[in-house]
């Protein structure tokens, strides 16, 4: 039997504020732009936000259950690890495999919306079009997309690094551009702006309208689970215990963040004459101010949010993608790492060449992506959650830097709350349920592309034995325990 070899390892560059970046800057991506009427139409200013306090609180639960394990087995692919250490490879594939999905969907939907949210600032864009075969192709929005593609791969191709100094970058300017629109829409908007402050659309009650925006709270709120990716690429004076800081600070930011715009959107004018515009905060703020510059923020706030998603998620995919290589749980094509960058090439050029792919759908299937992507990273909180209990029982000894208090109680929580959200898109009375062919459509195509990759690699997934696979996996760091 073929003796596993340790893979070349990945460069310990990342501290605090880079893992904080990495985290928020994920999670604010561009679809509250587009969204922000539709929450505000299901339960009017107060309900949004009392739903996002309610969802950052559930979401905590799951994040803290993130930080014990990822302190404990700081390596790439956390939750890989964690599934396989009590549940098998197959298990472990599974939720890796559905994860990857989560991710890759997110970048092929960065990839379709550059181009739309660059042709409201660059109007020229939208009229760069051709005919093929009688079908209107937006030229401008596909060649952003493009080159969108090509600038997030190739930094994430240079390294960490790179990636980490452009993703703080990012998220620095975000928060300025947001200051700027929020601070305006607070400094001259009226509180009689905000009447009612609780409503219900259409044939719905507003606890109705609240529900929806709780149990989709994954679509809203993803991006901290990508640290447990990047854990070990920490620098080697980075303390892991401030993970437990990092996770919940970046998720309570961003629920912050959301109620912040929610507020700014509905409060310089009369929120029902807004909500139904496509772009609700650049048009409220427009018309309030009779000036374009104020929008212009915050489409620029959408971009660079667009961007930091992108970048993060492409980093987090990456490392799920070489941790699923490296385990010989996936081909050895995604297991191999640059000999100059430390950066696992192979499996970008995967996820870029789905980008790519991606772009070429148009603008309808923005939102399946979306959903087909918190329907996989659900699955990988509820992996998760189960799997914190029964590491504390297998493995009592192994050190944890941070433990999360009363954890089986806050493990249960989380796993019924990622429990209700798989849920809302499989049952069909859901508000948020899953639509043919789109949605099942994608989910579909994915897992049998799943199947035949793992059907395609049995060979070289039983040259090593499981002893070997979880020294690989884990990185040697369950050696000495039988």
């Amino acid at each position: 039997m073929q003796r596993s070899t340790p893979a070349p390892a990945l460069k310990q560059q990342l501290g605090p504020f880079q893992f904080f970046a990495i985290a928020f800057g994920s999670i604010i991506g561009v679809g509250w732009m587009v969204v922000v009427g539709d929450w505000l139409q299901s339960a009017g200013p107060l309900g949004v936000s009392l739903a996002f306090v309610g969802s950052a609180g559930m979401i905590v639960l799951v994040g803290l259950c993130y930080a014990e394990l990822a302190t404990m087995l700081p390596v790439a692919g956390g939750e890989i690890a964690y599934t396989y250490l009590t549940s098998g490879p197959f298990l472990a594939y599974g939720v890796g495999w559905f994860l990857v999905l989560g991710y890759v969907a997110i970048c092929a939907f960065e990839a379709v919306s550059l181009g739309r949210i660059l042709g409201f600032l660059f109007p020229v864009l939208n009229t760069l079009t051709a005919e093929v075969a009688g079908v209107s192709i937006p030229v401008g929005h596909v060649g952003v997309g493009l080159g969108g593609t090509v600038l997030i791969g190739a930094v994430n191709w240079r390294g960490v690094q790179l990636a980490s100094q452009l993703q703080t970058a990012l998220t620095c300017l975000l928060f300025l551009l947001t200051a700027l629109f929020v601070g305006a829409a607070l400094w001259e908007g009226q509180l009689s702006h905000l009447a009612p402050l609780v409503t219900a659309a259409q044939g719905q009650s507003a606890l109705s309208g609240m529900f929806w925006i709780f149990v989709t709270a994954p679509l809203w709120y993803m991006g901290f689970d990508i640290i447990p990716q990047m854990v070990e690429e920490a620098a080697p004076t980075f303390s892991l215990k401030r993970l437990s800081l990092i996770i919940p600070l970046s998720i309570a930011a961003a629920a912050l963040f959301y109620a912040f715009v929610v507020v700014a959107t509905a409060i310089v004018l009369p929120w029902r004459e807004v909500a139904g515009q496509e772009l609700p905060a650049a048009y409220a703020l427009r018309q309030a101010f009779q000036n374009t510059w104020l929008s212009h923020c915050v489409l620029s706030a959408g971009a660079v949010g667009l961007l930091t998603t992108w970048n993060g998620f492409c980093l987090g995919a990456s490392r799920l993608l070489y941790a699923l290589g490296r385990a010989r749980l996936l081909p050895a094509f995604f297991a191999v790492v640059h000999p100059r960058h430390a950066t696992p090439h192979k499996a970008l050029l995967f996820v870029s060449a789905l980008s790519v792919g991606s772009v070429f759908l148009g603008r309808d299937v923005l939102i399946p992506l979306v959903n087909v992507s918190s329907f996989g990273i659900a699955i990988a909180f509820l992996g998760v959650t189960l799997s914190l209990p029964a590491l504390r029982r297998r493995f009592p000894a192994l050190p944890r830097p941070y433990r999360v208090p009363s954890g089986t109680l806050v493990s249960r929580l989380a796993a019924g709350g990622a429990c209700m959200t798989l849920g809302a898109f499989v049952l069909p009375m859901s508000p948020a349920a899953f639509g043919w062919p789109v949605e099942w459509g994608l989910l579909l195509f994915w897992t049998l592309l799943g199947g035949v990759l793992w059907v395609g690699s049995q060979t070289y997934r039983t040259s090593i034995s499981e002893k070997e696979r979880r020294t690989v996996l884990l990185q040697g760091r369950l050696d000495h325990i039988a």
